[in-house]
């Protein structure tokens, strides 16, 4: 078995460039209650639909099709990652699929000889 070498963490602005994420937003003081926590779910869902007057069942479903969407993404995205680099799920880790994922943006491979 492979030695994993182990690192430092990721800086928030080496995270937001690995994914490709937008900068985090300050949202305040967030309460760990039942009550808070749903008010804080309601007020990033009003944020992320950018005031398009959407109520929350319509949010629920568009996040519902949204996360489909990312699955099917996410499916094609690990066959590939075990066809270009022979690797298995079961042997490789989730950062080692980012990392390589993430390396395809820049300069991707072809598939791995056998």
């Amino acid at each position: 078995m492979s030695e994993k070498k182990k690192g430092r963490p990721l800086s928030i602005e080496e995270t937001v460039e690995l994914f490709g994420a937008e900068p985090p937003e300050d949202i305040g003081d967030v309460q760990m209650d039942p009550i808070s926590l749903g008010v804080l779910a309601t007020k990033m869902g009003r944020k992320l639909n950018k005031g398009k007057g959407a109520d929350m069942s319509e949010l629920k479903e568009s996040h519902r099709e949204r996360h489909a969407l990312l699955h099917k993404h996410l499916d094609e995205l690990v066959a590939d990652f075990i066809t270009h680099t022979d690797g298995l799920p079961s042997k490789s880790t989730v950062f080692e699929l980012i990392e390589w994922s993430y390396q395809q943006t820049l300069n991707p491979t072809k598939k791995a000889q056998t």
